[in-house]
């Protein structure tokens, strides 16, 4: 089992071999498993007193054996266990446990490698939106000259590979130096976002 053990339960990531359940942290071996640097090992929980009348050993799936390692995030936050349990007490021996370290620190570079496509994803998003708002005009949310002369030479390139006529349309602002001379700058801004928007709203 690969176990994400939260506050009051535990949930099983990935199992194999168990049927899927959830139960409660305070009856759960991985709740036990949690709290050790290393390697937790129960080769016979009916001789463990710490087991002996836990609902996991005295019903199903009535545990025999149970060895977990601590999984950490890549900030060495606890997050769960990689256990093995088994219907029949057994033996762990020492190779087995260095297999089991071993199983683990696969678990642990997967999570590492979900959390740096996860940070990937999120600063390509962040860049892209920097990028757009680099190309928008701060008052009217329409492309800038930058943004218009980029757009140009694409629509130019294309319409002579594709051998399709293109259209530009010049929109101008009927006296609108009279507006700002007579209302001041902030009523010619206002003008020019309501214009704007009602262009936007049209396209």
């Amino acid at each position: 089992l690969i176990s994400i053990v939260y506050e009051d339960v535990q949930w099983f990531k990935s199992a194999q071999g168990l049927p899927n359940c959830e139960p409660p942290r305070g009856v759960s071996f991985c709740g036990h498993a949690i709290m050790h640097d290393g390697p937790f090992i129960v080769e016979n929980p009916l001789q463990d007193d710490r087991f002996i009348d836990n609902p996991l050993v005295l019903g199903e799936p009535k545990v025999r054996f149970y060895a977990g390692i601590p999984l950490r995030s890549p900030a060495g936050i606890v997050l769960g266990t990689l256990c093995l349990i088994d219907h029949k007490a057994r033996r762990f021996d020492e190779a087995q446990t260095d297999e089991l370290r071993d199983f683990a620190a696969l678990v642990e570079a997967e999570f590492y490698y979900r959390l740096l496509s996860a940070e990937q994803s999120v600063l390509i998003q962040e860049n892209d939106s920097l990028k757009r708002k680099a190309l928008l005009d701060g008052l009217t949310g329409l492309w800038n000259k930058h943004a218009i002369e980029e757009l140009m030479r694409r629509e130019v390139a294309l319409s002579h590979r594709d051998q399709r006529p293109m259209v530009v349309l010049m929109i101008d602002i009927d006296h609108f130096k009279r507006i700002n001379d007579t209302y001041g700058h902030p009523a010619g801004d206002d003008c020019l976002k309501q214009v704007s928007q009602k262009v936007k709203s049209l396209l």
